[in-house]
């Protein structure tokens, strides 16, 4: 979009421009999205990697569209 590229998840800003900001990657398709009432990202599909982080099928992003890594 706007010849820019996004891998296989990227956001769009109220008027429908390119939310250049929000790229968090995927290396495989993304099959679901839902956002939270605390506004994290909630994704679903058949990546293995998102954010350059090993994730499993499932992730939870940070509204700025970075990983949400559980603390230890």
């Amino acid at each position: 979009m706007g010849g820019q590229s996004r891998d296989f998840i990227g956001r769009l800003n109220p008027g429908g421009t390119l939310d250049t900001a929000f790229n968090p990657g995927a290396n495989l398709a993304v099959r679901a999205l839902v956002v939270q009432l605390d506004s994290k990202i909630v994704a679903g599909g058949e990546f293995t990697k998102l954010g350059g982080q090993p994730r499993s099928y499932i992730a939870r992003l940070n509204p700025d569209g970075t990983v949400d890594v559980p603390i230890p």
